[in-house]
């Protein structure tokens, strides 16, 4: 409702605005905001290519337009000169169209009549027409102009070649050795310069290419197979709508970061863990069945969802897609440690990230521009939710801060200490839990249906308690 209005939800909130602190603290990077690794060699080497072909044109177009070098027009150019002339006004053709399809009609009709008193222009221009290229036919074929051609090769071959190559051959040795003793390469221009700079940027190239091919390939498989064909652990409830809520107790921030950087996973991993033990904890105490996992749905969402106001700022910009995880749930009966939890959780989670990088992309989409749904019947895509909510019965939320260490003011000064969001529970979803990141502390809150009650509190006020036991297990001082 607030988006159709254009409206967010910092628009109804009295606060004002975070600013970044001057302490230089960044914002930790979640694991779940760029699942799918965007390419980055792909762009430097679009980037690299298109300045040289760029560099290249304009010399191109400097030695050989009539309208840079009008003394090209005072005589009749030779047949590859006509060439080079009819190539730019081609060129020169196609820019014109491009810039004047924006501000004409868009039938074919406007189409045709632009093109057309557009290569009159360009054409008329540059001089462009048949006798022109008659008369650059007659010109090369001048028997004074072939004597010409003749000596040019002949100094070209016998003279300049014999002169440059030694030259070219010092260069490029030079060139090799700075680069085996520098580390780089001072002299581009140079074949060992050239290879320097591209061999490394296509083969990278290659790769990301080759691992888009594979994300693509494989993405049908795993959406089949891990997230279809899930097998439902978790026997849903009729769910009656309404909603019960509960949060936990602070935890600092930084004592997440010290377990995260102790055991060598993600502060998300970490977190994770917590929840687990947290879902055991809640089955224990309900006398439920402890499941060996639990499919759970995550995504992240920058604070900015929450508190950024103003029309520029867009929502749907700052979350991010679904991630399906098989969530380890520790049995108390078994003896199974807090370490060796938190890293079957690593292997679980790692694995999601590299298979689910397609299905991330496109629930992503969906949020920003809505492409599924522009694609695939409304009626389709609401049977595949329910579908999916009904194996995924629970719903993780990561909260993070866009300008940690920063307590936000109310719009008369008062220190705003708490912040609590919660995002409710859809379709088939009868849990929905969420680490609510603020200032320098986390706090897990859950949205339950109410049949959940009077047990739902279990799932998120031990999450402190385990986040120490975690600490102490991985002798974070």
């Amino acid at each position: 409702m607030l988006l159709s209005e254009g409206l967010n939800i910092g628009d109804l909130l009295p606060l004002i605005p975070p600013t970044r602190p001057n302490s230089g603290t960044q914002p930790s990077k979640s694991p779940l905001v760029e699942v799918f690794r965007k390419p980055v060699v792909i762009p430097a080497l679009k980037e690299k290519a298109t300045e040289e072909l760029s560099n290249r044109w304009n010399e191109f177009v400097a030695s050989y337009d009539p309208l840079e070098r009008p003394e090209l027009l005072k005589n009749t150019p030779t047949f590859f000169e006509f060439l080079c002339i009819s190539l730019i006004t081609l060129v020169s053709l196609v820019k014109d169209c491009r810039k004047g399809f924006r501000v004409i009609k868009n039938d074919a009709y406007s189409k045709i009549k632009y093109t057309f008193f557009a290569a009159l222009r360009e054409t008329e221009k540059r001089q462009v027409n048949v006798k022109t290229f008659l008369l650059s036919i007659l010109k090369s074929l001048d028997p004074r102009n072939v004597i010409v051609l003749i000596f040019r090769y002949f100094y070209f071959f016998c003279i300049y070649l014999p002169i440059r190559i030694p030259i070219i051959i010092y260069a490029e040795i030079k060139a090799f050795f700075t680069c085996l003793t520098l580390g780089y390469c001072p002299y581009p221009y140079t074949f060992v310069g050239i290879m320097y700079t591209y061999v490394p940027l296509i083969y990278n190239s290659t790769k990301e290419i080759f691992y888009i091919l594979l994300i693509l390939v494989s993405a049908p498989k795993t959406i089949l197979q891990d997230i279809l064909l899930q097998k439902e652990s978790l026997q849903t409830i009729t769910l009656c709508g309404r909603k019960s809520v509960a949060w936990s107790d602070p935890v600092k921030i930084e004592t997440i970061k010290t377990i995260s950087k102790q055991t060598a996973v993600s502060e998300t991993e970490v977190m994770l863990s917590a929840i687990s033990m947290c879902l055991a904890k809640y089955f224990t105490q309900s006398n439920q069945n402890i499941p060996c996992d639990l499919p759970v749905t995550m995504r992240n969402v920058c604070s900015n969802y929450i508190f950024a106001t103003g029309p520029n700022i867009k929502p749907e910009d700052h979350v991010s897609g679904i991630l399906c995880l098989n969530l380890p749930i520790p049995d108390p009966e078994k003896d199974v440690s807090l370490l060796e939890n938190l890293l079957e959780i690593k292997n679980k989670f790692n694995s999601a990230l590299e298979k689910q990088g397609l299905s991330h992309l496109l629930t992503m989409l969906q949020t920003k521009f809505g492409i599924l749904t522009m694609f695939l019947p409304s009626t389709i895509l609401s049977v595949y939710l329910k579908y999916l909510s009904r194996k995924y019965a629970v719903v993780v939320t990561e909260v993070t801060s866009r300008y940690p260490n920063v307590f936000q003011k109310t719009l008369w000064g008062q220190e705003v200490t708490s912040v609590i969001y919660w995002r409710p529970p859809q379709a088939n979803t009868s849990i929905s839990l969420c680490l609510n990141e603020y200032a320098d502390y986390v706090k897990l809150g859950v949205m339950c249906d109410a049949q959940l009650i009077p047990h739902h509190p279990f799932l998120v006020r031990g999450f402190p308690e385990f986040i120490q036991d975690l600490g102490k297990a991985a002798i974070v001082p």
